[in-house]
């Protein structure tokens, strides 16, 4: 939580430097939110309270923390679940990023979400491609034939694949059909295709769950931060 914490204000402090103004909303940080009523209602009655203070102190204790490269602010990408190793920017994005190198993330194959296979009848897989890509010349008799991954980065992840005629990018393919990552391959089951997918998330950064497993170890919450934000600082934020 404290981890987390601190991942989130460095990225509150990166926009507002970058729109030069201390008035932000949810919307401008651009990350994924629950409001605290709706995570209260997720928690449970038993837990809102334990919860809720949990989260509060982890603010608190991180008090103007953030985390630094060079004495400049990171931008700290973070997924939940790795493949065991986070994945390199080089990789990813094709620009070497000193902090966004791959770091080993051992604790992420016990997640429920390491491996996850995706049964989907052939028949619904035509559909919604034709629905999305009309001019992909596919058909069911060479539906599987006809979906080739076309570049795979080191780590495995999907970078473009080719459906029919058309040339698509593996995150639009993987959102497409729900999948948790651009890291799978897939095969016939039946008159299914099932997609074996590997991580959850782009793979960058910070894993949730190795670093929750970190902190099981007894980490604590600036040695996870500076592992998997190679050569980075956790220190105190000064304008």
């Amino acid at each position: 939580l404290k981890a987390q914490a601190t991942i989130i204000r460095t990225y509150v402090y990166v926009v507002a430097k970058k729109k030069k103004s201390n008035s932000l909303t949810a919307e401008d940080i651009g990350l994924q939110y629950k409001s605290l009523d709706t995570a209260k209602i997720s928690w449970g009655e038993e837990n809102k309270d334990d919860y809720e203070k949990k989260l509060l102190k982890a603010i608190e204790d991180t008090k103007n923390m953030v985390i630094t490269y060079n004495s400049d602010l990171i931008i700290p990408l973070f997924h939940p679940v790795s493949i065991g190793m986070t994945r390199s920017s080089k990789q990813a994005i094709g620009e070497d990023i000193p902090y966004l190198v791959s770091v080993e993330s051992k604790g992420d194959v016990q997640s429920t979400d390491y491996m996850k296979i995706s049964t989907i009848p052939k028949a619904t897989v035509l559909e919604q491609l034709k629905k999305a890509y009309p001019d992909c010349n596919i058909s069911e008799d060479s539906l599987v034939e006809n979906i080739v991954i076309d570049k795979r980065d080191e780590d495995g992840y999907i970078k473009t694949i080719q459906i029919g005629d058309e040339t698509i990018t593996g995150e639009e393919f993987a959102n497409f059909f729900g999948l948790n990552s651009t890291n799978f391959y897939f095969e016939t089951y039946e008159d299914s295709i099932r997609f074996i997918c590997k991580g959850k998330g782009h793979g960058l950064g910070l894993s949730q769950y190795g670093a929750n497993f970190k902190a099981l170890q007894g980490y604590n919450y600036d040695e996870i931060l500076e592992y998997y934000f190679t050569q980075t600082q956790v220190e105190e934020y000064i304008e």
